[in-house]
């Protein structure tokens, strides 16, 4: 089933448009492999590094990466068997109102370019790293 989202232009004119599945943007996917060294799943040590990098949390130990982890992860799919994130696990915390403040991925997919506001810090901490 298809779903829309409406909006009023001009106070008159309703428009309509396709809401498309989420996925994860290609910034959110170079974050990834950075932290995970291009593996297929982030580790706590991973998301640590993550949390360290990429978000300015100094004082992370493993073990706090690994609660977060797993409140996500019971958030997310309950019946999870090991404490990784995949690309989409990760793309889903980053979107979580809980652990991440309100970030719409809406806003972000409606406006032209709005995303790259969105992942503007990440990015650019990326980047330096890289240099």
């Amino acid at each position: 089933m298809e779903e829309y989202e409406y909006y009023t232009w001009l106070f008159f004119f309703k428009r309509k448009f396709k809401i498309s599945k989420r996925k994860p943007l290609p910034e959110m996917i170079e974050v990834f492999n950075a932290c995970t060294n291009n593996e297929s799943q982030m580790s706590p040590d991973h998301f640590r590094r993550f949390l360290i990098e990429f978000q300015g949390d100094e004082d992370v130990t493993v073990d706090y990466a690994k609660q977060i982890m797993e409140k996500v992860l019971h958030q997310l799919r309950p019946d999870f068997a090991r404490c990784c994130f995949s690309v989409d696990d990760f793309f889903n915390y980053l979107f979580l109102d809980k652990f991440n403040g309100p970030i719409d991925y809406k806003v972000c997919k409606i406006s032209n370019n709005c995303y790259l506001c969105c992942l503007s810090n990440l990015i650019s901490v990326l980047l330096f790293s890289l240099l």
